[in-house]
């Protein structure tokens, strides 16, 4: 029982390093703070985006997994995000939880989303206006932005919806 509260310590110190590191390396080196979104906002996110097996989703600066740890069985994620210790902590996460979910350390704006069903964010209105105006011509017709906090400028989305203190947002193509 002791080796277990040992080693439950031992993740938890990991777990906080990591955090730790991704929220100073990704301020200093990206000016992107590393914030994890709610349980209860990420339930909310999934079910809005009634994802089917054999579907594709993607989390576009995916931070810790948050989203894509969660993700019904049968759809496959993908999680992009430009802070490393963040990308390192999901990666060994997966190992553990055998998800078909896959992470890598890169910016999204350099891989190709075409194939996506549902693109998850949580990215400032700068970020979310970019994505719109070079990734938009890309996605594939009835492809779905669900936006955590943040809005496309300019641009109407389908759907609003009020959870808790945060605002969701569903775009479609």
């Amino acid at each position: 029982m002791i080796d277990f509260i040992l080693l439950f310590l031992l993740l938890l110190l990991i777990l906080l390093l990591v955090l730790g590191m991704g929220i100073v390396w990704g301020i200093l080196a990206y000016r992107v703070p590393l914030v994890p979104t709610s349980q209860k906002v990420v339930r909310t996110m999934i079910r809005l985006a009634d994802l089917k097996p054999g579907q594709k989703a993607y989390d576009l600066g995916c931070g810790m997994g948050t989203i894509l740890f969660v993700l019904p069985h049968g759809i496959q994620g993908v999680g992009y995000d430009i802070v490393r210790p963040a990308i390192w902590f999901t990666r060994l996460k997966n190992i553990f939880l055998r998800k078909n979910i896959r992470f890598e350390c890169a910016n999204f704006f350099h891989k190709n989303l075409s194939d996506a069903d549902v693109l998850f964010c949580y990215l400032f209105p700068s970020v979310m206006e970019r994505l719109h105006r070079e990734k938009w011509s890309e996605l594939k017709s009835g492809c779905q932005i669900i936006s955590h906090g943040f809005s496309i400028p300019n641009i109407s989305p389908k759907k609003t919806i009020q959870e808790g203190k945060s605002k969701i947002y569903i775009y479609q193509k």
